[in-house]
């Protein structure tokens, strides 16, 4: 993306580097730029291709300005998040040195505001009431992860193996159209394209990308299993999601202190 794109005076990536620039090596720098509340949101960010996905996908999109910026530095990880305060939850997009860029779009509250549910996209409004969903775009469109039930959970429960051991994380993804479940033992994805929630159609996910695949599902455990960053690594099963995980646990001063999340932010 071009360093020219500027939005109300701010151009986003001189101000990434100038708030990275005091990074020593081996460690973590993390600077957080705050802007005021009627701040537009950087044209490079709204013009990204998964984020335009997003602003599609939800009736009514609107921007309220940007909450803030950080660049993420480390000794193995260089990232720019920006989040974006909407007038349905908020926007963190997330951009590594490669060049490559995740979003993701969270829905709080949906139980309490009709009106959130009814800016979902509409083969997501039937949802099951709940406290709040994420859409991550993509640049075909967007797939929806949400927690499960309680009725869900214990139904994932009796489904899973007896070797599988207490479920840590349980959501459902709209990518797969089944639910992902994580435990000490590992990760497992149940039914699949629609099919019922039963021990037959249980099945043990294998890394295909062997180490970094394994790390980071490892990272995401650490860290959902101690309340950290939920909402960005309860769906650490897709590149996306290893991202956006990494980089909240970073910018929350959690740093990576966990051997596996260090593994993982080599990876990214």
């Amino acid at each position: 993306m071009s360093d020219e794109n500027e939005t109300s005076g701010i151009n986003r990536r001189q101000l990434m580097k100038t708030a990275g620039a005091g990074a020593v090596a081996g460690s973590s720098a993390i600077s957080v730029v705050s802007a005021s509340e009627d701040e537009a949101a950087p044209a490079d960010v709204l013009d990204d291709p998964k984020v335009e996905s997003i602003r599609r996908a939800v009736d009514g999109f609107r921007s309220d300005g940007v909450a803030e910026f950080e660049h993420i530095s480390t000794s193995s990880l260089d990232v720019d998040k920006t989040v974006l305060d909407t007038n349905v939850g908020r926007l963190v997009h997330v951009e590594t040195a490669d060049g490559t860029t995740h979003a993701k779009l969270d829905f709080v509250d949906l139980a309490a505001n009709p009106s959130k549910r009814r800016a979902l996209p509409k083969e997501f409004r039937d949802v099951p009431r709940g406290p709040s969903l994420t859409l991550y775009g993509t640049e075909s469109g967007v797939t929806m992860s949400r927690r499960v039930t309680d009725a869900e959970h214990r139904k994932l429960d009796r489904a899973l193996p007896e070797e599988a051991g207490d479920i840590a994380v349980a959501i459902y993804d709209s990518a797969t159209d089944g639910f992902v479940v994580m435990t000490d033992a590992g990760r497992y994805q149940v039914g699949s394209n629609g099919r019922a929630i039963s021990p037959s159609n249980v099945e043990r996910v294998v890394t295909a990308q062997g180490e970094c695949d394994s790390a980071c599902a490892s990272c995401a455990l650490w860290a959902v299993n101690r309340g950290l960053c939920y909402g960005s690594c309860a769906l650490v099963t897709t590149g996306a999601g290893a991202a956006l995980c990494i980089a909240c646990l970073t910018a929350n001063s959690v740093g990576l202190v966990f051997a596996d999340c260090g593994t993982c932010a080599d990876c990214i």
